[in-house]
């Protein structure tokens, strides 16, 4: 549970090859395309996937991208990067911890 009144299994219903999610919460779940190298944040977020993406960038370009994540991230968010990315060295970095290493899931901490 993470703040849901169920189990996560109560929220879908798996077939052989998607899963349909149920309503209220499908109600709650915005999924967008963002152009990193030129659009601006659009608004609080809770969670971030950007998975194998920053690998193809050159390093301004990453900076930037992790910047916009950085500022549409709530406190308590969750920053979700591919395997072979990290915020190691970058400037956002102490604002996560890395709660899944392997996986490089991150949650922004509170102020």
């Amino acid at each position: 549970k993470s703040g849901g009144k169920s189990s996560f299994s109560d929220y879908y219903t798996a077939r052989y090859d998607h899963a349909m999610l149920m309503p209220s919460l499908k109600d709650h779940i915005v999924f967008a395309s963002h152009n990193l190298a030129a659009d601006n944040d659009f608004g609080e977020m809770q969670m971030v996937f950007c998975r194998n993406v920053l690998i193809y960038f050159k390093q301004p370009l990453k900076d930037r991208a992790l910047g916009l994540f950085d500022s549409c991230l709530a406190p308590g968010g969750f920053l979700c990067l591919g395997t072979k990315e990290a915020l190691d060295g970058r400037e956002i970095a102490p604002h996560y911890a890395e709660i899944a290493p392997r996986s490089r899931i991150y949650r922004k901490r509170y102020a």
